[in-house]
């Protein structure tokens, strides 16, 4: 252990940008010098492994919640265990997850205001108010309530929709970043929708801007499914429809302006599926397409085997060039990540742990624009190869919203 001890920062960061996140931060725990060498690593931003695995981020059932207020807890697919990690004062639990990218937590405080939050080191990064955005105002005189609670309105095609201010956030539908968040020029790309009211809202800032920019075109009366910007690029993303249109959005100008590189041949039934945009780390597009099917399941109740809800996963690749769309049958070593969060491809060729060609999703479902507690949860793994779903067997409070977080200790 002594010689282990004085090996020189230099090797030791070289060592630690290898480790999975948790190693790292057990590694804190050998001696002064490798503490001092952890320290170091995320203070002077070297990447760690590109190949972090997420975890799934959630909140326990209410009855097995810690003592700890300002603790997150993370269920690790290769270790298959549960981590709570105490951070410093950052509310976690007392706020709505939007989603999550890039590591970062994308939360929504009490007044619906958004906040990037690395769950790992407790580091904080402020959005632009949501006041800013074109179609939202907050009332706060004349127009209040009776109740005397400021009102946000949402003016959607004529009409006003009032909000309480904790609950705006119920139409927020995704958030995500071309890169980290404290890099230079990153771009975020906020989507938020009110499918009753045919309303699409499409917005983007700089971090550290002050204002949105609200995207908009002739009419939004689709609702997009997933965001995702591309080869690290902060001023070009992707958006797909509930119908599969895929759009191309340029930020560079005065005017942002938008393509369609996919226009879907047949009409799809509305809400028939949720659709996810995924970047491969070779810089392919995908789209992907999730179903919900009921199938029977692995456990038997009263020495019947009952059906449950499954899922099956569709997965074709976006030529951006011709519009074409190619089906995708094997990933070879690289899994697919899906959910609420931002949509990743991974490489496993490290993790035997986990399975190659397969999709890993949390709440996969359909959005449903119910109540966070009426909606399914439901954690799985699905094989591309033979078309079945294991459901993952995890414990969550019925009021959260699980998210997939890639672990970085970037502050």
């Amino acid at each position: 252990m002594e010689t282990w001890s004085i090996l020189s920062t230099d090797i030791l960061l070289l060592i630690l940008e290898k480790l999975p996140v948790p190693d790292v931060i057990r590694s804190s725990a050998v001696c002064s010098n490798w503490c001092s060498a952890v320290h170091n690593q995320h203070m002077q931003r070297r990447k760690l492994h590109h190949h972090q695995i997420p975890w799934l981020m959630y909140t326990p059932p209410s009855k097995e919640h810690h003592d700890y207020p300002n603790a997150a807890n993370f269920f690790s697919l290769s270790e298959n265990r549960s981590y709570t990690i105490r951070l410093p004062p950052a509310p976690v639990h007392g706020r709505h997850w939007v989603g999550s990218s890039r590591g970062w937590l994308v939360t929504a405080d009490d007044r619906s205001e958004l906040h990037l939050l690395n769950p790992i080191t407790g580091a904080q990064i402020d959005l632009p108010s949501v006041t800013t955005l074109h179609e939202i105002d907050m009332l706060e005189d004349e127009r209040m309530f009776l109740d005397g609670c400021p009102r946000y309105v949402l003016n959607v095609h004529g009409y006003e929709e009032f909000f309480v201010p904790e609950a705006l956030c119920t139409i927020y539908t995704k958030v995500v970043l071309s890169s980290d968040p404290t890099d230079a020029g990153c771009t975020v790309a906020f989507l938020y929708s009110l499918p009753e009211r045919y309303f699409q809202g499409l917005a983007f800032a700089r971090v550290g801007d002050d204002r949105w920019g609200t995207l908009s075109k002739q009419e939004f009366t689709v609702e997009y499914d997933d965001v995702i910007f591309s080869n690290g690029d902060d001023d070009r993303f992707y958006t797909v429809t509930k119908e599969g249109t895929v759009e191309q959005w340029n930020l560079l100008g005065p005017n942002p302006v938008f393509k369609i590189v996919v226009q879907p041949q047949l009409q799809e039934p509305y809400g028939a599926m949720q659709k996810y945009l995924v970047e491969t780390p070779s810089g392919d597009i995908l789209l992907v397409r999730s179903r919900i099917r009921l199938e029977l399941s692995q456990y038997r109740v009263d020495g019947e085997r009952k059906f449950c809800v499954g899922f099956s996963f569709q997965v074709q690749r976006v030529v951006v060039d011709t519009g074409e769309l190619k089906e995708v049958s094997d990933l070879g070593d690289h899994a697919l990540f899906l959910g609420d969060s931002e949509s990743l491809c991974i490489s496993l060729a490290d993790v035997p742990e986990l399975l190659p060609n397969h999709v890993y999703y949390s709440n996969a479902n359909i959005k449903l624009y119910r109540p966070v507690e009426e909606r399914g949860r439901h954690f799985g793994v699905y094989s591309l190869r033979t078309h079945e779903s294991v459901n993952i067997n995890l414990a969550v409070d019925r009021y959260s919203s699980p998210v997939w977080v890639r672990p970085s200790l970037v502050q």
